[in-house]
């Protein structure tokens, strides 16, 4: 039905406890659901652990995680999600029950064995949309073995299986994909046939096809999967059509056989090693071998330098992997991408040039064990640098700081060990797991920089405390903090754009995140796991919520979630596992709640759900065993059959007809109609009051019990709530806990308020101005005010300053706001116009005071420094003569020498004026003009160029204007000048630069004749003829075609003359000048001598060398002259002739031929190859090439490279051995042979001289070990010969062995080395010869590796719930060590920490874990770390500690206070309880707080408590000792603070404070103390007056609480019995005052039912008391006479009522105290008897001392004491026109002391200063008025103000001591107003009358 709207029951605070009454039945079983054996992370579901036979996976799920389901036999059927995308390897594998499946059409990707051993999967239905299949996914399932077709296809045309066995493979048309390794080691396959519309070719689908010999890819295909044709040996081509883009790794790798390969520029991405070991890529003729689309495959050069071509777009994976010869690359613009593994392991590369542009992307481990790498320049362009890119690098290790940066900004790496990290201010991008397990970081402040934080960034910083973001917009990658266990709050400023999924997963210590209002998502597993989380603030825009974003937050106790329009959907187990949350408020933008979303949350007690939510998914609800009840309404039309799966108890609360009625009836829930909508009335702002309004459908008995929330936590109770300061702008929310039968049906919640400010709504005060000057007002402070001028902002201050002198203002004022209320309405505005600015400082004149500059005023020092246009008059003066008004003046010369002045004056709003200091002003400075030019020179006279208004001079001379200067010596240089000259406003200027002029030489002539052979070498001489004048000095140049080669009489001939045409010529020196020249000659060669016959060097068979001279040439007989001495083609045994010559050279003709020579040819040739070597220590063996003919050879030694050689041996083969020699000598040998004629020894020439030296072979038997961690010890055995060693070690740096020491012995041991690096030696042998060492040949190599030893006995020991120490023994040589850490859950030893010493201590670990331990020493080398070992193994389990101590009270009778002692590391804590009848503990609470309230009581019952802490370990609980019990009983406590006192003679006042949760209270009274009591009276308030009492009877009380439950009284403890007599009240109203200067009138209030008052005396207020006076009943007063003037007495009374002839005394009053008083002086008067003077007088008083005189005047807060005199009159100065009031007293003297008495009357008085009356003007005639007014008295003079403005605008015009002005000079028909005022002198100031009124006339 539809809900009705019963009156909105608006809940008075008559009802008691804030209760209304209705009612709910009881809740009912549901079967159970196995949701809490499926596991989820990041949208997958990662593991199922269950065993039933039906399984549906929620919708939400995208992926089924590897091995999820496997060997799950029990496993029948399961419903997949629409939203499943993909199913990991063996997800089904082995679920042998499994029979049918339907894959939805979402899903795309089937992975290895995904299905395989499923033995009775018959049928697979769906799979439309899957395009991936990996290895056999079906395989051994009854569907795979059932086909029969040999192409076993499945969904949309992918290709599973084939069941064939031909060799030759045509794959059917239709097939769009091929899944994994289909074909895979088919050995007979030879042909491959591809259809068109095939899409892609599965990883290893043709791998180890030996025998297929070639394949075609069809252009429809796009991607060739990982090893697709790998090994595919016998393959010799692939064709590869256009419209392919991806190519995998190793996709063609070991086609041994394949020689050509097509790969087309569609190609965009291959994989690494595509093409390894085929033939085409060895065969590659192109060092640099690309493909695709710029795609560089391989370099298969041996270069060092190489440069990658600008055609090459990406460096392929892999492409130099491992070169060693690789020391430089110049990458060129072009390179857009680095892959990964591009430069891996080219340990010899040192230098990489990159790109300056272009450059986008270096993959991950680009340059990987680059160890000679120590620069990476990397450019701003790269924006992408993959992990690892450059680790092990030296560049890398030996990076200046901590942060390593690269490319645009890139951190990519950190090496720092600091606790408090900041980030570098530049750094843009934070690479993922930059500061991954950085154990020693306990905060992070991330700068305003950077715009990425990539995944893993900080995972694993277990002792990261803080994080501080000051970045403006950036993302924050997935898992970005996973495992910051220290990590306890994040606050994420408003420019994060995206945090990626599961950022916060496992922070267990993190307990509050503010998430900001730019952050529209929250990722999925955001918080997952967060077990100490219990603050979330969520965007107010925020858009959905991930899957699992805060599961297993376990103190995450009330989610606030957004309320916006596109925030409509709850993720898959979005709040799983939130043990702690009680409550879920779904608002009503919720449409959906996704399946597992509120499931496991075991606590959870009520769920209201929004009016928008339209589903709720399986699961949603599961395993919440508290929530008995849920109201769903008429708009949920989806509810999942597994929603509620595993409650025991629910009933479903709706409306008729609605669809959760029929659910409910379907699946056996009970389910009843009612409706309730709670809300909050009134208006949420500062001091209103709130209330709690109910709307239900009907009243069913339900009880309501209010909770006012603000932020979650609990701050009132009651239908009716005061909105406090605290409230204001925190989410205020109302909660209603509906009870039936004293059970709790559910909770509701009010929508959130916000409560605001309130509102001053007082209309303000005016603003009243105190001060006024020209730049400032201040107004009188008024409290809580603040105050505005015109539109300026709002301040507190009333003092405003930078105002515009003479300007008009408005000023405003208004309540300020406060913390708790808006700001007020604003005052009417109060104008005021501030005075006129004096302008003060000084002034001085800008500028030079030259003639014809203008001269401007220099203001600088001016005050105010800013004058606005208009406010200052200018007046310039020359000689004290004014010349001009304008703001500049230029001088003129008239002016010079004369002083000039400015004068300044304020115009407008300032005034006063300034005069500047003089300048005098003179000519104007010329600059000096250029050089001066020349016009013509003579050898006498220089004439310059002339320029008008110049003059000129020769340096020495005088100022010329003309340029003639002469009777110069000639041939002389001068020096002129040239200047401005003076003028009647100029000054001469400076002389400018200098120019220096020659004067000319005198002309000479002659002539000159060459003599002398005109041949080379020969020498030329010259004969001058003619010389005029005479005595002319000259030089003769000698020049060779018209350039002068040498200056002199003669000249000697060069090779550069011949043929060149040489003349003399005569040449004028000093003051002489001419060249005339000779007639040229021709000079030629000189003829050569003919050189001596030649002479043979070496004789040859059929050759022979001549010895050649220099410089001449050969032949043979009438052969050809040549230039060598070789001639071949000879005859064995034949005699030839031949001749020589000198060549012809540049310089000489060739000589005659000399006379021949006969020489005769050998029998034989010389030998060649000569060769030696040492082969033992004192040994050579020599070897040549044999020589035909030969009979043998004659072998020669010597010690000399070119003389004294002996025959060492004579031989018949073309070697021999030379033994007995000195080991370290050097022999020369040579060799000739020789042929027998005749039975001698005929000898050819010899062979070339070689050297060898004899030396130690190399030593054998090279080992090397180990000798410590930095040492290692090589030896060898000896060599024959050797005086010692040398040993030799490999340095990379130089590429070859670098010797590093010498031994004596056959040992030696290299220290200083780093461990665990791998070294290579050599040795060598040598003997010492002459001071120098001689060395043999190197040894063959051996290497080892210093060993850095393990650390050893290492222990480990429990030191808390979550922390272990470790400790073990020290290691030789450590830097450090390294502590690696297992545990179940993960596969591996993991690396945790790093410790500088022997001990560790791991924290932040998971109780109930057992933690293994193992420790390698740690080596820092400067080419990175080096690790030992693992040390022994250490293991222990963390325990939990049993909660201490238990204590357990009644808080009231339906409530008990538990708490209890903390347990450290404890996440939560289960409170159990039990009762004597029940004897079985249940379940109370599951709290984070050490202390619960227990309301699910009974009252008068006893219950047994015990707790016991928990902590939440990945999901589950790990539970320590219970603590000892606690039993206490449901009652009441007694109310506390009871208290009674006597309220009257015959009645009692008891009060006490409350007890909560009761009804009322019974009080008891007796008049015996033990016995006897009886209720008096039964109250709801916490007091009582018990009345009808005897006066002084002891009367007795007690007082307990109680309540009704049910129609049943129950009451509480009594309170302790507390006692009360009844007396009569302490009198009222006492008091006293004088009556007269020796008497005091004391009175009183009656008390009733008194007998009598006994007045009391004292001498102080504190006594002691004696009694002075008893008085009857009627007497309420007393005057007590003949006292001393102002001597003070002090006195109490008290009253009595007589009963039983016995007298009960009162209460005293309290001490009063009072003295008579001296009469007040008489007949005082004030009259002002002067100007600014007023005298008081008095008459004298009876026996006083003295008088006080005391004054007033209006501002004052009261009357203050003017003097104190003895006199009867005062006279003191006065302000004028102020009415003054005076009062006086006379004193006495007591004890030393002036007492007072009596005040008189007032008087007043005033000095009056009057304005000037009788004030009038008159125009007198044309343009003057006349003012005139009457005398004031005491005036001095008068004032007298103008205007053209009534009403502002005066000026002070006239200062007189007239009655009257005249005005002259006045504007013709303008009207003027006047105003005066009089002044005079008092006390040496000034002072003022006020104005007169304004008069006014027109001119």
């Amino acid at each position: 039905m539809n809900m009705k709207k019963a009156a909105a029951l608006l809940l008075s605070l008559a009802l008691a406890a804030g209760i209304v009454s209705a009612a709910a039945p009881r809740a009912k079983a549901a079967d159970a659901a196995p949701y809490s054996s499926m596991q989820f992370y990041r949208n997958e579901l990662t593991s199922y652990t269950g065993s039933a036979k039906q399984v549906v996976v929620p919708e939400g799920v995208e992926t089924i995680g590897a091995s999820a389901f496997q060997n799950n036999t029990a496993l029948t059927s399961v419903s997949l999600p629409s939203t499943l995308k993909s199913i990991g390897a063996y997800a089904f594998a082995g679920c042998t029950g499994l029979t049918s499946v339907t894959l939805p059409a979402s899903l795309t990707a089937l992975d290895d064995y995904a299905f395989s051993g499923c033995t009775k999967l018959a049928s697979v239905n769906g799979g439309a949309g899957v395009v991936t299949v990996g290895f056999s996914v079906f395989e051994s399932t009854a569907m795979l073995n059932a086909a029969t077709a040999a192409y076993v296809l499945f969904g949309n045309g992918v290709l599973i299986a084939y069941k064939g066995s031909s060799a030759s493979i045509t794959v059917p048309a239709g097939v769009r994909h091929i899944a994994k390794g289909v074909f895979q080691d088919r050995i007979n396959i030879t042909s491959l046939s591809l259809p068109d519309g095939l899409i892609t070719i599965g990883g290893y689908a043709f791998k180890g096809c030996v025998a297929l010999g070639s394949v075609i890819i069809p252009a429809s295909v796009t991607t060739i999967g990982e090893g697709a044709f790998y090994s595919c040996q016998g393959m010799t081509s692939a064709l590869i059509r256009s419209g392919v883009q991806t190519i995998g790794k190793r996709a063609f790798s070991k086609c041994y056989a394949m020689t050509a390969v097509t790969i087309p520029a569609s190609v965009t991405a291959i994989g690494g090693f595509a093409f390894q070991s085929t033939a085409w890529l060895d065969n590659q003729t192109n060092q640099f071998v690309t493909a695709g689309d710029g795609i560089l495959l391989a370099y298969t050069g041996s270069a060092a330098g190489v440069i990658v071509p600008s055609s090459v777009k990406t460096i392929g994976y892999g492409a130099f992997y491992d070169n060693s010869n690789l020391t430089s690359v110049t990458i060129q613009n072009g390179v857009v991408n680095i892959d990964d593994f591009a430069f891996y392991y080219c340990d010899n590369l040192i230098t990489v040039t990159f790109p300056p542009t272009g450059l986008t992307r270096i993959g991950a481990n680009a340059f990987r064990y680059c160890s000679d790498l120590v620069t990476a320049n990397i450019p701003s362009s790269v924006k992408t640098i993959g992990a690892n890119a450059f680790a092990s690098t030296p560049w890398y290790n030996n990076f200046a700081s901590s942060f390593i940066t690269a490319g645009d900004s890139i951190l990519i790496g950190y090496k720092g060990t600091q606790a408090n990290v900041t980030i570098p201010q530049s750094v843009k991008t934070v690479n993922p797991g930059v500061f991954k397990n950085k154990t020693t970081a306990v905060s992070v402040t991330v700068p305003a920089s950077v715009t990425s934080v990539g995944e893993q960034a900080f995972m694993g910083c277990v002792n990261l405390a803080s994080v501080t973001f000051n970045a403006a917009s950036f993302t924050l990658g997935a898992e970005a903090f996973r495992g910051c266990t220290a990590l306890s709050a994040v606050t994420l400023p408003a420019g994060i754009t995206d945090i990626g999924a599961g950022a916060f997963v496992g922070c267990t210590s993190l307990q509050s995140a503010y998430l900001s209002d730019g952050l529209n998502r929250v990722a999925g597993d955001m918080f997952n796991g967060c077990t100490s989380l219990t603050t979330v603030r969520l965007a107010p825009g925020t858009e959905s919520i991930g899957s699992g974003a805060f599961a297993g937050c376990s103190s995450l106790v009330s989610p606030v979630l957004p309320v916006n329009e596109v925030f409509n959907e709850i993720g898959l187990n979005a709040f799983r596992g939130c043990v702690s949350v009680k409550q879920a408020v779904i608002p009503d933008n919720i449409s959906k709640i996704g399946p597992g979303a509120f499931a496991d949350c075991s606590s959870l007690e009520s769920v209201d759900l929004g009016q928008g939510v339209a589903s709720i998914g399986a699961f949603a609800f599961s395993g919440c065993p508290l929530l008995h009840s849920i109201f769903i309404g008429a708009g949920v039309t989806s509810i999942s059959p597994e929603t509620f799966a595993g409650w025991t108890q629910l009933t479903i609360f709706s409306v008729e007809a609605a669809y959760a009625v029929a659910y409910a009836a379907a699946n056996g829930i009970p389910c009843e109609f009612y409706s309730c909508i709670v809300s909050i009335g009134g208006y949420p702002a500062f001091g209103s009051i709130l209330t709690a309004v109910i709307e239900q459908s009907s009243d069913i008995g339900m009880l309501y019990r209010f909770t006012w929330l603000r932020g979650g936590s609990p701050v009132g109770t009651g239908p009716t709530y005061y909105v406090r300061q605290a409230d204001l702008f925190a989410q205020l929310q109302l909660k209603a806990d509906a009870y039936r039968d004293g059970s709790r049906l559910g909770t509701f919640f009010s929508s959130v308020v916000v409560p605001g400010k309130g509102y001053n709504t007082a209309y303000p005060n005016k603003p009243v101005l105190v001060a006024l000057g020209s730049d400032f007002v201040t107004l009188a402070a008024m409290a809580g005010y603040e105050y505005r001028i015109g539109n300026a902002p709002w301040q507190i201050s009333p003092y405003f300053t930078g105002l515009a002198p003479f300007t008009e203002y408005q000023v405003y004022a208004r309540m300020a706001e406060t913390a708790t209320r808006y700001a007020g309405p604003v005052s009417d505005p109060v104008w005021f116009k501030t005075e006129k600015r004096t302008i003060t400082g000084q002034i001085a004149i800008s500028g030079q005071p030259y003639c014809g500059l203008a001269l401007t005023a220099d203001t600088s020092g001016l005050v105010p420094a800013q004058i606005p246009a208009g406010g200052l008059a200018y007046e310039w003066f020359v000689n004290g003569v004014s010349v001009s008004t304008q703001s500049a003046y230029t001088v003129t010369a008239a002016d010079v020498g004369k002083p000039v002045t400015l004068k300044i004056s304020g115009a407008g709003a300032y005034t006063g004026s300034l005069t500047s200091a003089p300048v005098t002003a003179v000519k104007h400075p010329t600059q000096p003009p250029g050089a001066p030019e020349l016009e013509s020179a003579t050898s006498a006279y220089i004439v310059l160029k002339t320029v008008a208004g110049r003059e000129y001079k020769v340096e020495g001379g005088q100022w010329q204007t003309s340029g003639v200067f002469g009777r110069f010596k000639a041939n002389t240089p001068y020096t002129f000048y040239a200047r401005i000259a003076e003028t009647a406003t100029h000054q001469a200027s400076e002389p400018g630069p200098a120019a220096v002029f020659r004067t000319s030489r005198i002309e000479t002539t002659g002539a000159v004749t060459v003599t002398g052979s005109a041949v080379f070498g020969q020498t030329l001489g010259a004969q001058v003829t003619g010389l005029s004048p005479a005595e002319a000095t000259y030089d003769i140049e000698w020049r060779r075609n018209g350039a002068t080669v040498n200056v002199g009489n003669n000249y000697t001939l060069a090779q550069g003359d011949i043929g060149a045409s040489i003349t003399a010529c005569l040449v004028g020196r000093g003051d002489y000048i001419c060249d005339i020249p000779s007639q040229p000659v021709v000079p030629v060669k000189a003829a050569a001598p003919a050189p001596a016959a030649p002479l043979a060097a070496e004789v040859n068979a059929k050759s022979l060398m001549l010895a050649v001279e220099p410089g001449c040439e050969y032949k043979l007989g009438t052969g050809a002259w040549q230039a060598s001495g070789l001639f071949t083609g000879l005859k064995a045994s034949t005699s030839y002739t031949f001749y020589a010559r000198t060549a012809e050279t540049a310089t000489h003709f060739a000589s005659p031929s000399s006379v021949g020579a006969v020489i005769k040819t050998s029998a034989v040739d010389a030998v060649t190859n000569f060769t030696g070597q040492y082969t033992a220590h004192n040994s050579v063996s020599l070897a040549w090439t044999p020589v035909t003919g030969a009979a043998g050879y004659k072998v020669y030694r010597s010690l000399l490279p070119d003389r004294d050689f002996v025959t060492a041996a004579s031989v018949a083969e073309a070697a021999c051995v030379d033994g007995g020699l000195t080991t370290g000598t050097t022999y020369y040998y040579k060799v000739r042979p020789f042929t027998l004629e005749g039975g001698s020894e005929v000898l050819a020439s010899a062979s070339p001289v070689i050297a060898v030296t004899p030396l130690p072979l190399a030593p054998t038997g090279l080992t090397a070990a180990s000798a410590s961690y930095s040492s290692i010890a090589v030896a060898w055995q000896p060599a024959l010969g050797a005086e010692g060693y040398q040993i030799y070690r490999y340095d990379p740096n130089f590429l070859t062995y670098v010797l590093i020491g010498a031994s004596q012995t056959t040992a030696y041991t290299d220290t200083g080395l780093t461990p665990a690096t791998v070294y290579y030696y050599k040795v060598k042998a040598y003997v010492v010869r002459g001071g120098e060492v001689l060395a043999g040949a190197l040894s063959s190599n051996t290497s080892a590796s210093p060993v850095l030893p393990a650390p050893s006995n290492l222990t480990a020991a429990a030191a808390g719930y979550d922390s272990i120490n470790l400790q073990w023994q020290a290691s030789e040589g450590a830097s450090g060590y390294d502590i690696y850490r297992y545990y179940s859950g993960v596969t591996t030893y993991e690396f945790i920490a790093q410790s500088s010493s022997t001990s560790f201590t791991d924290t932040g670990l998971d109780t109930g874990t057992r933690y293994y331990y193992r420790v390698k020493t740690r080596f820092d080398s400067a080419g990175g770390p080096v690790l030992s070992a693992y040390s022994n193994t250490a293991a222990v389990t963390l325990q939990l500690g049993g909660v201490p101590s238990l204590q357990a009270q009644n808080n009231s009778i339906i409530s008990v206070e538990t708490s209890w002692g903390a347990v450290p590391g404890a996440n939560g804590y289960i409170v159990e309880r039990t009762t004597a009848s029940s004897g079985v503990y249940t379940q109370a609470a599951d709290t984070v707080q050490t202390a619960f309230t227990d309301t699910q009581v009974l009252p008068d019952v006893a219950y047994t408590y015990r707790v016991r802490a928990y902590r939440t370990v990945n999901g589950a609980s790990v539970f320590g000792a219970y603590s000892p019990t606690a039993t206490v009983t449901t009652v009441f406590a007694a109310p506390p603070s009871l208290s009674a006192v006597s309220a009257s003679y015959n009645s009692a006042a008891l009060s006490w404070a409350p007890v909560p949760g009761a009804q009322g209270y019974r009080v008891y009274i007796s008049t015996s103390q033990d016995s006897g009591y009886y209720i008096a009276s039964t109250v709801s308030a916490t007091s009582y007056l018990s009345q009808g009492l005897g006066t002084g009877t002891t009367y007795y009380f007690k007082v307990c609480a109680y309540v009704v439950i049910g129609g049943v009284t129950y009451t509480g403890l009594f309170t302790p019995v507390v006692s009360v007599i009844p007396i009569p009240s302490a009198p009222a109203s006492f008091g006293a005052v004088s009556a007269s200067p020796t008497s005091l009138d004391l009175t009183w209030s009656s008390i009733a039912g008194a007998s009598g008052y006994v007045l009391y005396l004292g001498p102080s207020a504190d006594g002691p008391w004696e009694r002075y006076k008893v008085l009857p009943s009627s007497a309420t007063g007393y005057t007590d006479t003949g006292l001393e003037t102002g001597r003070t007495r002090y006195y109490k009374v008290r009253a009595y009522r007589t009963v039983n002839g016995v007298n009960v005394y009162g209460t005293p009053s309290d001490a009063f105290w009072a003295y008579p008083m001296s009469d007040a002086p008489a007949n005082l008067t004030a009259a002002a008897v002067s100007l600014g003077s007023v005298k008081v007088n008095w008459s004298a008083v009876a026996g006083a001392a003295g008088y006080n005189l005391y004054y007033y005047k209006a501002g004052m807060s009261g009357y203050a004491l003017l003097t104190s005199t003895d006199s009867l009159s005062y006279t003191f100065s006065v302000t004028l026109n102020e009415t003054y009031s005076f009062k006086a007293a006379a004193y006495v003297l007591v004890d030393g002391n002036r007492v007072e008495g009596l005040q008189s009357s007032t008087a007043e008085a005033v000095s009056v200063f009057s304005a000037p009356a009788g004030v009038s003007a008159e125009r007198v005639i044309g343009s003057i008025i006349r003012v005139s007014w009457n005398a004031v008295p005491n005036a001095e003079g008068y004032e007298v103000y103008r205007s053209t403005s009534p009403s502002s605008g005066f000026e002070l015009v006239r200062t007189t001591s007239d009655l009257s002005y005249t005005n002259s000079f006045l504007l013709i028909n303008r009207t003027y107003y006047y105003k005066v005022r009089a002044y005079a002198t008092v006390n040496g100031a000034r002072v003022y009358s006020p104005y007169s009124v304004t008069v006014s006339a027109t001119a």
